[in-house]
């Protein structure tokens, strides 16, 4: 499926999406893939990873850069835009 893909959009969902964005955020964190990696953000669903995003930043267990490889949406507007946004390679100062 990875491999097959264009794009990445983790809508809300059950423990396998949760498990497969972060596989293919890693990915692209890792130079693997240059997809676009787009959260739904649905009434805050993501809300709470997103915190802990931001704790792994303020702890620098991630770069703060990080955030540029993925991005959230609340509808499918700002989906669409937000996959546009977030295409292409990332900087090699990451890997």
């Amino acid at each position: 499926m990875a491999r097959r893909a264009t794009a990445f959009v983790a809508r809300p969902a059950r423990f396998g999406t949760l498990e497969e964005l972060l596989e293919q955020l890693t990915g692209r964190l890792l130079g693997f893939h240059d997809k676009p990696i787009v959260l739904v953000d649905v009434g805050g669903f993501w809300r709470p990873l997103l915190e802990l995003f931001e704790h792994l930043y303020r702890e620098r267990f991630a770069r703060p850069e990080s955030r540029d490889a993925y991005a959230v949406a609340t509808d499918v507007a700002g989906t669409l835009a937000a996959l546009d946004a977030t295409a292409g390679p990332l900087p090699r100062k990451w890997l």
